[in-house]
């Protein structure tokens, strides 16, 4: 995933790949009306009205780190938490948390009572660094076929 802004409406569990702005969103349907697009970014969804308010979030890749665990359960990283970045996510166990020590909080609360245990020490987990921003709002204006930040 790459750098840019989503759509609150495809803020899940999945999200689609990011688009550089909020505006990279607005595509027409068949009779030329702009339209937000959808999920996948390629055929235009719903139509936008001047004036529609849409929220956006912003998202910003860090890069990764190796998470490895020691037989006692501590555990270390081979890249600390970058600054700026506010979210940690392990494509391992698709779990998520806002610093590396919720994630493992997290993980292992999840892993508890599974016949997989917690994470097995010595072996290496990926985990990926990112900025997930608050909900930004944003204003679509048919005058410039654009999406508006505005005020929250």
């Amino acid at each position: 995933m790459s750098d840019g802004w989503i759509p609150e409406p495809y803020f899940d569990e999945v999200v689609p790949e990011p688009k550089a702005s909020p505006t990279d969103w607005i595509g027409a349907l068949d009779d030329g009306a702009p339209a937000l697009l959808d999920f996948d970014g390629k055929v235009a969804e719903r139509a936008l009205q001047d004036g529609e308010r849409l929220d956006f979030y912003e998202v910003r890749a860090f890069g990764g780190a190796t998470l490895t665990f020691a037989a006692d359960g501590t555990w270390s990283v081979d890249r600390d938490l970058p600054e700026g970045a506010n979210h940690i996510y392990c494509p391992d166990n698709e779990m998520a948390g806002s610093s590396v020590a919720a994630l493992v909080a997290e993980s292992k609360e999840c892993f508890r009572g599974h016949d997989s245990g917690d994470f097995e020490a010595g072996e290496g987990y990926w985990i990926t660094y990112w900025y997930w921003s608050d909900r930004t709002p944003f204003r679509f204006d048919a005058a410039t076929r654009s999406f508006v930040q505005v005020a929250s």
